[in-house]
């Protein structure tokens, strides 16, 4: 008899509950997937759990739900999913393969929720960047230049001073390395990873290279040749080898290397130092002759969504462009903003590296070419460069045949017109 009754009740809290829903339209929550490398990475990660929270706090017919995939894998999979019609609705981006997505229209064109927005009227300049064939297919949501990041002590105690140019700090990186301490002149990436394609462009543009030179591939030029010498040869004898960038900023972190190459977000991982250690951890202006970055990340919708969906994915873009949550975003994360005038100088006194990651994106200039053909198939770029990049660090074959071989891949890959 009581089970009866329990039965009844819940069948007609069920039948009241539905028709509730019936007549009060969104009452269930919409879910759009978000997808992003960075859910898991320090300030990034921080971030994201908050913004996410409050987004939905604000909008409580809204679910995000946060699909994380490794930075190595991350593009491969992204185009997978798109391919397979699996895409999330929100795309986060590393800007440099935006050519890659937007050449497939698998971006929506955005130019009717931004006119008037603040990103039309107080975003950077940079914004410009996520044009592609006359339509606006995505939010810059930061930008920047790689930064130096330096260990003080470890500098100090070798007697080498903070570097002045690119030649002294490639010269320095042997003087800084005691194997048998498991001291290291440098944190690099030297296994199979995407930093070694950047680590290969970084290369030729601080040497005072050229990828291209007079409309042709020029990795045969002998001062090309002389400039990967030398880096092959600093690098195997300064830094770890195999490792990949959490292992490379985990180090850094340890007090283990003198110098890190990467970008201004990763400051966050110095809160996570030894105490010992964490003060004599800096950053500052590389003072290399040509500031690298530009446009860094973005954020897309994905094309042909339904009116209500595309609603309700800008709705939470645009809640990501309030002054609120860009400046959690460059006190969180060390990088700038989109939105303009977020750094105040009260801001800048209260975290003072935000001045140096600043200062260090004056003159910016993208790392790889701006060829409409690169663009559009960056990821193959990339693998020609990281397969060149990792077979520097790992053979002997002489640099001239690793670069000749290279050229010839990137000729037929990616012909110049």
């Amino acid at each position: 008899m009581t089970r009866g009754l329990l039965r009844s009740a819940a069948l007609a809290a069920f039948m009241v509950s539905a028709s509730l829903g019936a007549s009060l339209p969104g009452w269930a929550a919409q879910t759009l997937q978000f997808s992003t490398w960075q859910a898991e990475e320090g300030g990034f990660g921080v971030f994201w759990g908050e913004v996410v929270a409050a987004f939905e706090k604000a909008h409580p017919d809204i679910d995000i739900s946060v699909v994380q995939i490794p930075y190595s894998e991350y593009v491969n999979q992204m185009t997978i999913r798109f391919a397979s019609g699996q895409a999330p609705q929100i795309i986060q981006l590393p800007y440099e393969f935006l050519g890659v997505f937007a050449a497939q229209d698998w971006f929506d064109a955005l130019d009717d929720k931004i006119k008037g927005s603040v990103v039309d009227t107080n975003w950077s300049s940079l914004q410009s960047e996520m044009n592609w064939n006359g339509k606006t297919v995505g939010v810059l949501m930061t930008s920047g230049a790689v930064v130096l990041f330096y260990n003080e002590k470890l500098l100090a105690d070798a007697g080498v001073a903070l570097p002045t140019s690119y030649d002294e700090y490639m010269a320095s990186l042997p003087k800084l390395t005691d194997r048998d301490k498991g001291v290291f002149g440098v944190s690099a990436v030297t296994a199979q990873h995407p930093t070694i394609a950047h680590e290969f462009m970084r290369t030729i543009h601080w040497s005072g290279q050229q990828l291209i030179k007079d409309g042709q591939y020029n990795l045969t030029d002998p001062a090309v040749i002389a400039a990967f010498e030398r880096y092959r040869t600093t690098i195997k004898a300064s830094a770890a080898l195999g490792f990949n960038s959490s292992m490379s900023r985990q180090a850094f972190a340890d007090g283990k290397s003198a110098f890190m190459i990467d970008g201004p977000w990763v400051y966050s991982i110095i809160a996570t130092a030894p105490e010992d250690v964490r003060p004599h951890l800096k950053i500052m202006k590389p003072p290399f002759p040509v500031a690298l970055g530009g446009a860094a990340q973005s954020l897309h919708i994905a094309a042909g969504l339904d009116p209500e969906t595309r609603d309700a994915a800008w709705s939470f873009i645009e809640f990501l462009t309030q002054k609120e949550w860009q400046e959690r975003w460059t006190v969180l994360t060390t990088a700038p903003t989109g939105l303009n005038g977020v750094l105040t100088p009260e801001l800048a006194k209260e975290h003072p590296q935000l001045e140096v990651v600043n200062a260090a994106s004056e003159g910016v200039r993208p790392t790889f070419p701006s060829d409409t053909g690169i663009r559009s198939n960056l990821n193959e770029f990339t693998q020609i460069l990281m397969r060149s990049g990792v077979r520097l660090l790992s053979t002997e074959d002489p640099t001239a045949d690793v670069l000749a071989e290279t050229q010839a891949e990137l000729e037929r890959t990616f012909p110049l017109e």
